[in-house]
């Protein structure tokens, strides 16, 4: 996904945003939760309930790459897409 595909603006719900990851709700909530344990926050409505702007998509999107490295586990992932969000200098090489 990139910028130019989509309105930055739009907010999804959390069964467009399984549907556009490819994943069940109950997965994106899990992953969800992994990244706000890491300081990501989501935006949410008067009653609590998260959308899911673009950029939320995308870095969801990052943690379902990266967690497929076979050394990554889900907590690592988490850590890694926040250093990916972060600029922070991941490894010598930027493959992930």
């Amino acid at each position: 996904m990139n910028k130019e595909s989509g309105n930055p603006d739009k907010v999804y719900n959390s069964r467009e945003s399984a549907a556009l990851l490819n994943i069940k709700e109950s997965t994106l909530r899990k992953y969800v939760l992994l990244l706000e344990d890491e300081g990501y926050k989501y935006h949410k409505n008067e009653l609590g309930h998260r959308g899911y702007y673009e950029n939320d998509v995308i870095s969801l999107k990052k943690l379902l790459e990266i967690k497929e490295f076979p050394e990554m586990t889900l907590k690592r992932s988490a850590s890694a897409v926040m250093s990916w969000i972060n600029g922070d200098d991941l490894s010598e090489d930027d493959d992930i």
